[in-house]
Protein backbone atom coordinates (compact mmCIF):
# COMPACT_ATOMS: atom_id res chain seq x y z
CA UNK A 1 0.00 0.00 0.00
CA UNK A 2 1.23 3.30 -1.07
CA UNK A 3 2.51 5.78 2.21
CA UNK A 4 2.71 2.25 4.99
CA UNK A 5 5.69 1.04 5.94
CA UNK A 6 6.37 -2.27 6.10
CA UNK A 7 6.55 -3.52 10.18
CA UNK A 8 9.74 -4.37 11.48
CA UNK A 9 10.68 -7.64 11.56
CA UNK A 10 9.37 -9.41 14.82
CA UNK A 11 12.18 -10.57 17.26
CA UNK A 12 9.96 -10.99 20.80
CA UNK A 13 7.41 -14.30 20.96
CA UNK A 14 4.67 -14.66 23.35
CA UNK A 15 7.20 -16.74 25.64
CA UNK A 16 9.29 -13.62 25.90
CA UNK A 17 6.76 -11.76 27.00
CA UNK A 18 4.89 -13.82 29.71
CA UNK A 19 8.60 -13.77 30.76
CA UNK A 20 8.95 -10.44 31.31
CA UNK A 21 5.93 -9.98 33.02
CA UNK A 22 6.95 -12.64 35.49
CA UNK A 23 9.93 -10.91 35.98
CA UNK A 24 8.65 -8.29 37.07
CA UNK A 25 6.30 -9.50 39.43
CA UNK A 26 8.41 -9.15 42.48
CA UNK A 27 9.33 -5.18 41.96
CA UNK A 28 5.53 -4.81 40.85
CA UNK A 29 4.16 -5.69 43.80
CA UNK A 30 6.78 -4.05 46.16
CA UNK A 31 6.29 -1.05 43.84
CA UNK A 32 2.14 -1.31 43.78
CA UNK A 33 0.99 0.78 46.92
CA UNK A 34 2.84 3.78 44.70
CA UNK A 35 1.50 2.68 40.94
CA UNK A 36 -1.33 4.51 39.33
CA UNK A 37 -0.91 2.45 36.19
CA UNK A 38 2.17 -0.23 35.03
CA UNK A 39 2.10 -0.72 31.21
CA UNK A 40 4.45 -3.19 29.65
CA UNK A 41 4.24 -3.03 25.69
CA UNK A 42 5.64 -5.82 22.95
CA UNK A 43 7.24 -3.70 20.50
CA UNK A 44 7.97 -6.66 18.02
CA UNK A 45 11.71 -5.94 18.74
CA UNK A 46 11.28 -5.32 22.83
CA UNK A 47 9.57 -4.30 25.28
CA UNK A 48 8.89 -1.31 27.35
CA UNK A 49 7.98 -0.55 30.85
CA UNK A 50 6.25 2.25 31.89
CA UNK A 51 4.44 3.73 35.06
CA UNK A 52 1.84 6.38 35.63
CA UNK A 53 2.06 8.09 38.83
CA UNK A 54 -0.21 11.24 39.66
CA UNK A 55 2.62 12.76 41.99
CA UNK A 56 5.95 13.92 42.06
CA UNK A 57 6.26 11.90 45.98
CA UNK A 58 5.55 8.45 44.30
CA UNK A 59 7.59 8.82 41.07
CA UNK A 60 10.50 8.99 43.97
CA UNK A 61 9.55 6.45 45.88
CA UNK A 62 9.50 4.12 42.93
CA UNK A 63 12.91 4.98 41.99
CA UNK A 64 14.19 3.73 45.42
CA UNK A 65 17.04 1.11 45.21
CA UNK A 66 16.83 1.41 41.23
CA UNK A 67 19.83 2.71 39.00
CA UNK A 68 18.34 6.20 37.67
CA UNK A 69 19.59 7.21 33.94
CA UNK A 70 19.63 10.84 34.60
CA UNK A 71 21.44 11.11 31.28
CA UNK A 72 18.52 10.21 29.41
CA UNK A 73 16.91 12.76 27.07
CA UNK A 74 13.48 11.70 28.51
CA UNK A 75 14.76 12.14 32.36
CA UNK A 76 12.79 15.31 33.42
CA UNK A 77 12.42 15.84 37.12
CA UNK A 78 9.07 16.31 38.49
CA UNK A 79 7.66 14.86 34.94
CA UNK A 80 9.52 11.69 33.78
CA UNK A 81 11.88 9.32 35.06
CA UNK A 82 14.24 6.74 33.80
CA UNK A 83 15.75 3.91 35.81
CA UNK A 84 16.60 0.73 35.27
CA UNK A 85 14.67 -2.14 36.99
CA UNK A 86 16.69 -5.23 38.73
CA UNK A 87 15.01 -6.90 35.87
CA UNK A 88 17.55 -5.39 33.41
CA UNK A 89 14.22 -3.22 31.18
CA UNK A 90 14.53 0.27 31.27
CA UNK A 91 11.97 1.90 33.33
CA UNK A 92 10.30 5.34 32.22
CA UNK A 93 7.95 6.86 35.01
CA UNK A 94 5.53 9.42 34.14
CA UNK A 95 4.22 11.83 36.73
CA UNK A 96 0.19 12.84 35.49
CA UNK A 97 -1.34 15.74 37.49
CA UNK A 98 -5.09 15.26 37.81
CA UNK A 99 -7.11 18.19 37.41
Amino acid sequence: MLGMRDLPQRTTATLETADVLRSLTAWAQKAEPHMDELVVTDHSRSHTVRVIVTNDHAAQSLMEDLVPDTGSLWHRPGRCYRALLPTGHSLSVNVVSIP
